[in-house]
């Protein structure tokens, strides 16, 4: 989600998540590679917005539109 790439100060550092929308997020998860996997569930057709945070790096947000 970053134009630029960042390095992390762990191997895997745990990510959070928090949602703007109706929507779901499935629990906090765990970088591995630098990368990490999240699943949004609309509730209905919305706009979400995703931001996710871990000690020492940047916050990123992402806006979706849900249909």
């Amino acid at each position: 989600m970053s134009a630029s790439p960042q390095s992390l100060p762990a191997p895997n550092p745990k990510i959070a998540g928090t949602l703007e929308g109706l929507a779901r997020l499935a629990r906090n998860r765990f970088a591995l590679a630098g990368l990490a996997l999240v699943i949004v569930r609309a509730t209905q057709p919305a706009a979400i917005t995703l931001t996710a945070h871990s000690d020492g790096l940047k916050d990123a947000t992402l806006k979706i539109s849900a249909q």
